[in-house]
């Protein structure tokens, strides 16, 4: 069992290297390497990868840490400020792709219970990508990050009520909703007390011993990231309160340096694991409406992130690009066909995870070729 892990995360590895550095040759997102790592190594390529789950779970602990410093560099009160104008865009980019991407489904002829699970795992954007995507001014100093990063985040809350609806309701767990708002604020309370007097005193202890003071926010992030799932939250939520309640801290910036590298270790398995999860023996049956239903996401939500966005006095240029930024489906989709299994059909579930990976595929070459991002070579040329 060792040695199929070492070989499966050493196939993953080097076969992202290689394919990478064409990805940068060709100027091409690097989201794509991974994902067709992901297509070759796995069992419907040469089945090199004993154990494709393993990659799954690796990789939510990239998109923890994604989260995790999204929330340092978004101070609690520029977050209050945007929260009108996130709300609103937030609800109305998420409605109305949702009624009008089960509209579609159901147009090929799929039957309106599981057209309307479609369109609810689709309306979502993706929290990977358009943090990912970001460069490193845009999103820790500009007002499109924090933008982007509100909107996504409210679109996280949404998604748990989404999980919810899809897992099937009882009594127990209709009444867990009305707790949501009081165990969101307990969490919030109990991680910024925490950091002011645990963490912080704890920490300036270890300001001289470098490896230490890397080491305890990554087990603060995990910590609240474990309480947050107890509390009934997704980890990520979790992550995100523990960097934002570690915005204040005077080593914020060091801990944002020490951590991207291994957040970008980590998320190379999440590309890599979607890869290996298509089922080829289903992609014949399902291609055309997976390539319509990705145009049909990315068309639909441009469309709507750029009236909500304008409708709340911003810039038309800054509509525009927050718009292309969020124009995707997100990593919820695949969790929301994971957790729907027993109301989807086999069929519908890759449909999903299909047009989750085009529509990862078709936004990252939009983004890298009109704006500035970290994962092509720079360009003068672009925004």
């Amino acid at each position: 069992m060792e040695g199929f892990l070492f070989q499966d995360i050493g196939i993953a590895i080097l076969g992202a290297c290689l394919l990478s550095f064409l990805a940068v040759i060709c100027r091409l997102p690097v989201i794509l390497a991974y994902l067709l790592c992901g297509i070759i190594a796995g069992p419907w390529g040469f089945d090199l990868i004993k154990d494709v789950d393993l990659f799954h779970d690796v990789s939510n602990i990239g998109i923890t840490l994604l989260l995790f410093l999204a929330g340092i560099e978004l101070h609690p009160r520029k977050l209050k400020e945007i929260l009108g104008k996130t709300s609103f865009v937030t609800v109305v980019s998420c409605l109305f792709p949702a009624i009008i991407l089960a509209y579609i489904s159901m147009l090929y002829g799929i039957v309106e219970k599981e057209a309307v699970l479609i369109g609810i795992a689709l309306c979502f954007s993706s929290t990977i990508l358009a943090i990912k995507m970001m460069p490193v001014s845009t999103l820790h100093h500009q007002y499109m990050g924090a933008f982007c990063i509100a909107v996504l985040i409210f679109q996280d809350i949404i998604a748990i009520f989404a999980i919810m609806f899809v897992s099937g309701f009882d009594t127990e767990h209709s009444f867990s909703i009305f707790l949501i708002p009081v165990k969101g604020s307990l969490l919030l309370l109990t991680a910024f007390f925490a950091e002011q007097f645990l963490l912080r005193p704890i920490m300036k202890k270890c300001e001289p011993v470098a490896e230490t003071l890397y080491l305890f926010p990554l087990g603060w992030c995990l910590g609240i990231s474990l309480l947050s799932h107890q509390f009934g939250f997704s980890y990520e939520i979790g992550a995100f309160i523990a960097g934002l309640a570690l915005t204040r801290s005077p080593i914020s910036q060091f801990l944002m340096d020490k951590l991207k590298l291994l957040r970008d270790f980590f998320l190379l398995f999440f590309f890599f694991s979607l890869g290996a999860g298509l089922d080829f023996d289903l992609l014949s049956s399902i291609v055309w409406p997976a390539i319509i239903l990705s145009i049909a996401v990315i068309v639909v939500k441009f469309i709507f992130f750029f009236i909500s966005i304008s409708l709340c006095k911003e810039k038309r240029s800054f509509a525009v690009q927050a718009a292309l930024r969020l124009a995707q489906a997100s990593e919820f989709s695949i969790i929301i066909a994971t957790l729907a299994q027993k109301h989807l059909s086999e069929q519908n579930a890759q449909l999903i995870l299909f047009t989750t990976i085009l529509t990862f595929t078709i936004s990252s070459y939009l983004i890298c070729n009109f704006y500035r991002t970290p994962w092509v070579i720079p360009n003068s040329t672009r925004a």
